[in-house]
């Protein structure tokens, strides 16, 4: 288990970690993934959360996952079709979700380390340049 996170900083750097991780993984074997196989981050970054967290109790990581695609599918339902997603934001949201789903962070932590991540990190990734973000309503979010 990694150490709990004490400051916005320190969640924004175990968040973006993780999904550097994962998005190596992913693209290991296919340089060029699919819409479908990005949507497969958000459960990665679920499974990551859980990781960090030391919790592998199945019913646990199960609550977390379907939390986290939930608000995925919702987000993803309403989205400006015209615009492409930012998959490297719907990754950290998701990790987040796990948190939130569990009870292991707070909201304000969620939306500081959000808006820090967004600002202060590349989240960029092949095929996406930084400034290419999805705009989602995420007031939708529980």
């Amino acid at each position: 288990m990694k150490d709990y996170p004490q400051t916005v900083e320190d969640w924004c750097n175990e968040a973006y970690q993780a999904m550097k991780e994962s998005w190596d993984e992913l693209t290991r074997f296919n340089p060029q993934p699919s819409e479908s196989q990005k949507q497969g981050l958000i459960k990665m970054a679920t499974t990551s959360a859980c990781i960090n967290r030391d919790i592998s109790d199945p019913a646990f990581v199960k609550h977390a996952q379907e939390y986290a695609q939930e608000a995925f599918d919702i987000d993803y339902a309403s989205r400006d079709l015209t615009a492409s997603i930012d998959f490297s934001l719907c990754y950290l949201l998701a990790y987040f979700d796990a948190h939130l789903a569990l009870n292991l962070v707070t909201q304000d932590i969620v939306d500081d380390s959000i808006a820090h991540l967004r600002t202060q990190y590349d989240l960029s990734y092949n095929g996406k340049t930084q400034n290419n973000v999805l705009s989602i309503n995420f007031s939708q979010k529980n």
